[in-house]
């Protein structure tokens, strides 16, 4: 053993001390019996500490970064005999520097082989380290670059706010090779609409708690000709570890041009738009059927057109099921003999009945699809349509020519009637001829109003003052009118002028009418439901006969005139005199 003061012990601390030096190395000790510390001065200057600083434990904690502090705790392992605890860490000096050291050490014994006390070096290997992650991210991108062929790369050194920019990358935005690139000249270029979206998910990457991997679609404006553009950027942040807490050292990724993409997606769009509003101008319903297996594919508005929930999927059974009685065997049999003739387009209307009542009259165009080989059909698509105002319409049309049959038959008993009420009644032969001549002209009035139907809406007093005003002319106390103003379609005023004329003719050949004490009480108004309630009813004309009730006239009246969602007619042939209700919907029409 050396003694303390022979002139070789100092030779050795000497060249051991310049060596330290040299290579800035810090010597420390550690009592583990009584937890003091001895730093030499160099360790003080790494740690940024004033020389002779009392040195505890809890200090050189306190300058490790909190994630690091494993690296630095001591294990029984780096107690043994001869082992020596190698590591890396960071530390935060007081006047706030991050450093990187590296670390060396081992355990003294005493004679029972217990570990007394731990002697190290450290050194700032900062630059080494940071060589080191410089080396890695030119690996990573690299990487990136070679797996992402044709994309730009890009780098954000989040820790110095340094920005990295591939050569084709600094295209894509206009750069020049030379241009230094900053988070708000990036900023900047971003469309201010698509910022807002950027800025969240960039922070959603940065953040150790997160850290995700986006990819996000934006829109710039290029720095060398203001053309926009728009780009796909993908991006992934490094972190020093996996804590919590710790922060972002850069954020790394890809962006790729994609307007091209975008001008067809957009054209693709513009186009399904367009059929869309098609669709729904002409309301139609897609739907698409393959007849190998009869499983269909609904829309949303062809369930809605059945009547389905929107979400539903009916089989096809369902749909057929739906079908008025005869209908399925008709249409099977047109389908199946137009596919025959060698004609794939299928057209034809159905009559379908809901369990509840209600009838509708769809529509139905479709394109049969044939297999190439063996010109089997294996696809069917095609559309549905509600026709049902058009079918009623064309019904109500043919009633309409039946009934001016009836009323060409019926015009010259009104006109008998009107001419032997009128000059029996009358004091001499020219004034009975003027009111002959003037309820003549009231009943061409009332023929004009049932037949026209360009009016948009009709005041129901105007209806049944026209109708009227040849059976009450000179005679108007055989009529109390009464009721608001209140105007309706011109549809439901031709139906309800053709009503009230039966209604007239039927009173003055058998009602109340056909005698000289009869009278007639017409009052309307707007019932709970908001539609519209007109009563009819006769007083002291002869006994009703039912009999009344059975003609062509009563016919219309009751299920002629109005569609079943929109007017309902009930006719009551009293012996007392007849009484009528009326009931239309008055479909948003204010009153006035």
């Amino acid at each position: 053993m050396v003694s303390v003061g022979d002139p070789q012990t100092s030779s050795a601390e000497t060249r051991l001390q310049l060596a330290l030096s040299a290579g800035r190395m810090g010597t420390w000790s550690y009592d583990l019996r009584t937890g003091a510390q001895v730093w030499d001065d160099q360790q003080y200057r790494l740690f940024g500490v004033e020389p002779g600083t009392e040195v505890t434990r809890d200090l050189f904690m306190s300058l490790v970064l909190p994630q690091d502090c494993p690296r630095v705790r001591f294990t029984e392992a780096d107690l043994r005999p001869g082992h020596f605890h190698d590591t890396e860490f960071r530390i935060r000096r007081p006047d706030g520097q991050v450093r990187w050291l590296t670390a060396r050490s081992f355990a003294r014994h005493d004679a029972a082989g217990k570990p007394v006390e731990r002697f190290g070096v450290n050194w700032d290997s900062t630059e080494q380290k940071q060589r080191e992650i410089d080396q890695s991210d030119v690996e990573r991108r690299l990487a990136l670059a070679t797996e992402a062929a044709q994309l730009g790369i890009w780098e954000w050194r989040v820790d110095t706010g340094d920005f990295f920019y591939s050569p084709l990358a600094r295209q894509i935005y206009g750069f020049t090779p030379d241009q230094e690139i900053t988070y708000p000249l990036l900023q900047a270029r971003t469309h201010s609409d698509d910022y807002r979206y950027v800025e969240p998910a960039v922070a959603r990457a940065l953040d150790p708690k997160v850290r995700s991997h986006e990819t996000y679609r934006y829109r710039i404006t290029r720095a060398d000709n203001g053309e926009e553009r728009w780009l796909v950027a993908h991006g992934n942040a490094t972190f020093p570890d996996a804590s919590e807490t710790a922060r972002p050292i850069s954020y790394v990724g890809t962006l790729q041009d994609v307007t091209e993409d975008i001008r067809l997606e957009q054209s693709l769009e513009d186009e399904r738009v367009r059929l869309t509003l098609a669709l729904a101008a002409g309301e139609l319903a897609i739907w698409e059927l393959d007849p190998r297996t009869n499983a269909i594919t609904a829309s949303r508005d062809l369930n809605r057109l059945y009547r389905f929930a929107e979400d539903a999927r009916p089989s096809l059974s369902e749909y057929t099921a739906l079908y008025a009685p005869g209908e399925m065997d008709r249409i099977q049999a047109e389908v199946t003999a137009s596919v025959a003739a060698g004609d794939t387009s299928i057209r034809y209307e159905a009559k379908h009945q809901w369990p509840d009542g209600v009838v509708k009259w769809i529509a139905v165009r479709a394109q049969v699809m044939l297999d190439p080989r063996d010109k089997a059909p294996v696809r069917v698509i095609g559309v549905a349509m509600d026709v049902t105002e058009r079918q009623l319409a064309e019904e109500r049309m043919l009633t309409t020519t039946r009934e001016l049959q009836h009323r060409v038959k019926n015009t010259l008993t009104v006109v008998q009637a009107i001419a032997t009420q009128t000059f029996r009644s009358a004091k001499t032969k020219e004034a009975g001829l003027d009111a002959f001549s003037g309820r003549l002209r009231a009943l061409a009035s009332a023929t004009e109003l049932i037949t026209r139907g360009n009016w948009v809406t009709v005041d129901i007093r105007d209806i049944v003052a026209e109708i009227t005003q040849p059976y009450r002319e000179d005679r108007s106390e055989r009529f109390r009118v009464t009721g608001p103003p209140m105007p309706i379609n011109s549809r439901d005023a031709t139906n309800l002028g053709m009503a009230l004329h039966e209604l007239c003719t039927n009173a003055l050949k058998y009602g109340a009418l056909s005698t000289d004490r009869g009278s007639v009480a017409i009052d309307w108004s707007r019932d709970a439901d908001g539609r519209l309630h007109l009563r009819w009813l006769e007083r002291d004309g002869p006994s009703v006969d039912s009999a009344h009730g059975k003609g062509f006239g009563t016919r219309l009246l009751t299920s002629g005139l109005f569609d079943p969602g929109t007017g309902t007619v009930d006719l009551d042939f009293a012996p007392t005199g007849v009484v009528c209700d009326i009931r239309l919907a008055l479909g948003g029409v204010p009153d006035r």
